[in-house]
């Protein structure tokens, strides 16, 4: 079925029209097209069909250049669902249209479909089939999309529009299934495939169809507008799209941003599903407006955990030392078995990766390194897998207290958060370390306990008033450590927010009394360090033959703004080396 491609070429599906069929069931005539070669420069006009390829076992046959093949009911579907009585409809389908048993082609292809994507005329996003009221909420956006997007029809055609939308919200009954419609809505598995961030994404015209019903631009402005369903994607989806299409924000979307956005798990729990693990990265590359920097991807001639130690060598080698902070230790892999490890360098984006507790570094104000990348140096130990960064150790953990790890689904653990809050402030309170006695317990205390999330709203300018955030933080704390304590909510719940966001620490003292928290993994007689060029301070493990296990992040009061480097002003710099 499949002949080889000559370089710059794309294969492109020509969907035959229903009455040509020559199927003997009438009722079901079968799918039909031929798969043509064309130079992407210049191909004739095309749609792209995105869509989730659903499961294995739920499968039907359609006829490519004459041969009949299996493929996903859902893709089988949505084929009939574009076919035309007219004419032929040439897409792009990558089910179809890359020879998935060719790693070299499909390496190949998938660099190209970013531009696939974005040249389309439109891209066709098929959610599946009606079910759950689909008909209904699809119906409702439409209608009022052809009243509120200029260039749709600038205005409601008749009264009986406009009394579809008063009586879609006028009972109590028809709002309820409306929601509970829109809540189905953006559950649909196709919201959660990773591949369509991009295809979604990038495309210049989307239109979105379920069932016999098709949308356009509505989906944005619904999706802005109304309380969006969790756990859903649809708005991470939208978002992405949005920041991809906005010239202002598409220069701020670096590879590691997008790869970030797109993985990391925020208070939504969201995390969308790829079957390769190696499509995690590849999948997210075609949004970055730096990918020329990472020419050796994708790469499906190597397994997964080549690509992922490759990616996080790229970053550390252009700068990018806080992609430390999404290495997390929390759960195993599953994929690893029996003594197989990832470096403990290598975020393994397999797993369920949270936001940091201090911040993602594009957002962070934490300075802990005082601006020193362009003294860091990065060596690579190719046949060890070690990577070695030059930093300083600061000091090394004494002692350990009881793990806080707020399930970030559930209802906010006032109990759990008042023993966590009391256990921080008996650190803080054996803290010996002039940096914590010196300053008024109850702030270092507020401070502690959120990693210095900045607690107000308006935090991005109110930090830096001095005397505001220090009293600020005082009276966050109290407040809400008196609430906790009556068994009550606090006036102010930002605090307690900042409180569920923080996961998987252990508040701990250091042999010179500094106090902060540490990853759930830290181990008495580990060192903390500061690897030149990061924004906040790192846990290793204590050397075995010169060597050490990367343990995360950590918030430690007192030395995250550079407070370390005048204290000491000429520390030792030296080789910190992880396996």
């Amino acid at each position: 079925m499949y002949r080889p491609l000559l370089p710059g070429q794309i294969r492109l599906f020509r969907l035959e029209p229903r009455n040509i069929s020559n199927t003997q069931d009438p009722n079901q005539p079968l799918v039909r097209g031929v798969l043509e070669h064309y130079r992407l420069a210049d191909c004739p006009r095309y749609n792209a069909l995105s869509y989730c390829w659903g499961s294995d076992t739920n499968s039907r046959p359609i006829s490519v250049n004459g041969e009949v093949i299996i493929v996903h009911s859902n893709l089988e579907t949505a084929l009939r669902k574009l076919q035309s009585f007219r004419g032929d409809m040439i897409l792009w389908v990558d089910r179809l249209c890359i020879n998935q048993k060719d790693d070299d082609e499909k390496t190949a292809q998938v660099q190209k479909m970013k531009h696939i994507y974005t040249e389309a005329s439109l891209v066709f996003s098929w959610l599946g089939e009606a079910a759950d009221n689909s008909d209904l909420i699809m119906d409702h956006f439409r209608i009022i999309g052809e009243d509120i997007f200029p260039g749709s029809r600038g205005m409601l055609e008749t009264v009986g529009q406009l009394d579809q939308i008063v009586l879609a919200y006028k009972t109590a009954e028809s709002r309820r299934a409306l929601s509970n419609a829109f809540k189905r809505f953006c559950q649909r598995p196709y919201w959660q495939r990773l591949w369509i961030i991009q295809e979604f994404g990038v495309g210049q015209e989307v239109i979105i169809a379920c069932g016999d019903h098709a949308i356009t631009e509505i989906i944005e402005a619904v999706v802005q507008t109304y309380c969006v369903a969790k756990p859903s994607f649809v708005q991470g989806v939208i978002t992405i799209r949005n920041r991809y299409h906005d010239v202002e924000s598409r220069s701020g979307n670096c590879f590691l941003r997008v790869l970030v956005t797109s993985l990391v798990l925020e208070e939504d729990h969201n995390q969308p599903k790829s079957t390769d693990p190696r499509d995690r990265v590849f999948a997210t590359l075609g949004l970055a407006n730096d990918a020329e920097e990472f020419p050796m991807f994708p790469d499906y001639q190597h397994d997964w955990q080549y690509v992922y130690t490759e990616l996080a060598k790229a970053f550390l080698r252009r700068g990018d030392i806080d992609i430390l902070s999404f290495c997390q230790f929390t759960e195993v892999n599953p994929r690893l078995v029996g003594n197989e490890k990832l470096p403990s360098w290598v975020p393994d984006w397999n797993l369920k990766i949270k936001a940091p507790c201090v911040l993602a570094p594009w957002v962070s104000y934490f300075n802990a390194s005082l601006n020193s990348l362009d003294l860091q140096k990065v060596q690579v130990d190719e046949s060890r897998n070690q990577i070695s960064l030059l930093g300083v150790k600061v000091d090394t953990v004494s002692f350990i207290g009881n793990l806080w790890d707020p399930n970030w689904l559930a209802t906010f653990d006032m109990k759990g958060a008042h023993s966590y809050i009391s256990e921080v402030e008996q650190f803080c309170k054996r803290a010996s370390h002039f940096l914590v006695t010196s300053r008024n317990l109850n702030e270092v205390v507020g401070r502690m306990c959120i990693a210095d999330r900045i607690c107000c709203e308006g935090s991005r300018t109110w930090w830096r008033d001095k005397e505001i955030y220090e009293d600020g933080y005082c009276k966050c704390y109290v407040d809400t450590l008196s609430a906790f304590e009556k068994g009550c909510w606090p006036a102010e719940v930002t605090y307690c927010q900042k409180l569920k966001r923080i996961h998987s620490r252990r508040p701990f003292i250091s042999q010179t009394g500094l106090v902060g928290l540490a990853p759930s993994n830290v181990e008495v007689g580990d060192e903390i360090c500061i690897f030149l060029g990061g924004k906040t301070p790192y846990i290793v493990s204590k050397k075995i033959n010169g060597v050490s296990r990367l343990r995360g992040e950590t918030y430690v009061y007192g030395i995250m703004y550079g407070e370390f480097w005048v204290l000491c002003p000429n520390p030792d710099i030296d080789w910190i080396v992880l396996c």
